[in-house]
């Protein structure tokens, strides 16, 4: 599964805004856990290379869905491979319901239980800022890492230069909340916190 691009009318540069831009990742995580919850137990995101091809008609190129923009000694993702790698850190055990506050109908929280403890993924396709609390059942460890897709805008992209990228930070919370902040279309993740490592 990906976006899809070579048919249609829609211009080069109003497909590529879409295909290679910040909002894809939103888009791309929305569709591998919405296939979660309606029972799809393996998913193939295609694909990992993928550059440019003509369009239909042959009046130019569009962007091609592949997550990586470059592969090298400096690898650059897609937004969409940024969205894969950071999933990777949430989806893990078993997926729980979530309660949805009354009147949120533009963003989603998934929410996974393992033995280590709770992790979530929350994406919104909002196109405005939102503000998403996150009430954590007590009795097991509460996410201690948020991990957050972060760009100058929806439709930045990594193709000339890295614009979209990854921040991690330690998540603040009192008990089980958690209050996280989402530009428009955004998304990010609530992990467990990294083991740190023993010397020697």
């Amino acid at each position: 599964m990906n976006l899809h691009t070579t048919e249609g009318n829609a211009t080069a540069d109003d497909r590529d805004k879409l295909t290679a831009g910040a909002a894809s990742a939103a888009a791309v995580a929305r569709t591998i856990l919405d296939g979660m919850t309606a029972g799809a137990r393996r998913q193939c995101v295609y694909s990992l290379a993928g550059y440019d091809s003509w369009l239909q008609d042959r009046s130019g190129f569009v962007k091609l869905w592949g997550i990586v923009r470059d592969l090298g000694a400096e690898t650059r993702m897609r937004p969409a491979g940024l969205a894969v790698s950071i999933l990777n850190r949430a989806i893990s055990g078993d997926a729980v319901r979530v309660r949805k506050p009354a009147g949120v109908d533009d963003a989603a929280v998934y929410a996974f239980r393992s033995q280590t403890g709770w992790s979530a993924v929350v994406v919104s396709w909002s196109p405005t800022p939102r503000d998403i609390e996150i009430i954590f059942p007590s009795g097991s460890a509460a996410p201690r890492r948020l991990l957050r897709i972060v760009a100058p805008s929806p439709e930045s992209t990594n193709e000339e230069r890295e614009l979209v990228r990854v921040t991690e930070e330690t998540l603040a919370g009192s008990g089980g909340v958690v209050k996280v902040e989402l530009p428009a279309y955004g998304l990010c993740v609530l992990a467990a916190g990294q083991e740190e490592k023993k010397s020697a």
